[in-house]
């Protein structure tokens, strides 16, 4: 099962997805490539079709080639707990708490943006990396090598 979205789809991906007849979510971006190419015809399913077919089929291989499908996973799959799982990932946070038990000598500090002014930057080891606890593109990220 797959959900394509914005804001690109390969043809190597459109190619595969329409050879294999994969099921698709029909939403506004897969639904525009399957009528736009002639002969990529998608197996596509509404949006109740997909959700009950993975309520059916249970554990599941589902995919997607954009993040801007994780609020639509958020708000109808919640039952798989995928939403929990992507945030895991996706929450730089909480993903490094998991972690920390098989890499204890990673050294990471999570610090409320309001409470940035109060962090000593002084006291902390240089280089570092200071990145917002959610993110898309890199965006925020940026390496501290001196005070």
């Amino acid at each position: 099962m797959i959900i394509l979205d914005h804001p690109y789809v390969s043809e190597f991906l459109m190619d595969t997805v329409a050879e294999m007849q994969v099921p698709v979510l029909k939403n506004e971006m897969s639904a525009g490539i399957s009528t736009e190419n002639e002969g990529k015809k998608f197996r596509l399913l509404e949006e109740a079709e997909f959700i009950e077919s993975v309520k059916e089929q249970g554990i599941c291989p589902l995919y997607s080639n954009s993040e801007n499908s994780i609020d639509w996973i958020a708000e109808n799959l919640a039952f798989t707990g995928l939403p929990e799982k992507i945030e895991f990932f996706k929450n730089k946070v909480r993903f490094r708490e998991l972690l920390e038990r098989i890499y204890p000598e990673f050294r990471f500090q999570a610090v409320d943006f309001d409470r940035l002014d109060e962090v000593r930057v002084e006291e902390i080891k240089k280089p570092f990396i200071i990145k917002p606890a959610v993110g898309f593109f890199s965006l925020g990220v940026h390496k501290v090598s001196s005070d």
